[in-house]
């Protein structure tokens, strides 16, 4: 004898299969077919906007750029002020680029902008490492050598400074890029319906 289980199992079986042979005879008879309603489509909402930044933080960032370039500035010149050799002078000179490389890395990092921190550190930390090179191979290249070394060196010590520049600038503009859009508008399709959907900051 079969259990009440598989009894209801093979009672459901059966009333699915006698609506859907009705089904299809009225289709049949009526040369309708059933309709199978969609519901409304919504566009893909739109990437989440960007938690705003409070501009004491913009200002935390900024005044630890400031101190991460000044610091070794400060080292750097204090010991090629008292440099003896133009090796010391040279060490001097290679510390106080090690601030200016740093700071928009770590100005980008406390506002928590990892990929541009990446981006604007690329050349002040590539001009320092030119110039350490430089330094090394030629340590009489600032001083005392040719037009040529000293140029080099000028110009990897300004580019340095340059970039560490537009570094702190652009934190300074961070605020604009994390003001979320003030209103979004994308299409609502479907189930014979059209229609605009609104969304954002009102």
């Amino acid at each position: 004898m079969r259990s009440p289980a598989a009894l209801a199992s093979l009672v459901l079986s059966a009333s699915l299969v006698a609506s859907l042979c009705t089904s299809r005879a009225f289709a049949a008879e009526t040369g309708l077919e059933p309709t199978v309603v969609s519901r409304p489509t919504l566009a893909p909402a739109p990437p989440p906007a960007p938690a705003p930044l409070k501009k004491s933080r913009i200002a935390l960032a900024l005044a630890a750029g400031v101190v991460t370039a000044l610091v070794p500035v400060a080292l750097g010149g204090t010991k090629m002020a008292n440099g003896q050799t133009d090796e010391a002078k040279n060490d001097g000179f290679v510390v106080a680029g090690v601030g200016p490389a740093l700071a928009p890395i770590v100005s980008h990092i406390v506002i928590g902008e990892y990929a541009r921190a990446a981006a604007f550190g690329a050349v002040p930390v590539a001009a320092e490492i030119g110039m350490g090179a430089l330094v090394a191979a030629k340590p009489d290249a600032v001083f005392q050598g040719t037009v040529f070394s000293r140029t080099s060196f000028a110009g990897l010590f300004s580019l340095n400074l340059f970039g560490a520049a537009v570094g702190l600038v652009d934190v300074m503009l961070a605020e604009d890029r994390h003001r979320p859009p003030p209103i979004t508008v994308g299409p609502l399709v479907g189930g014979g319906r059209y229609g605009l959907v609104l969304g954002g900051a009102l």
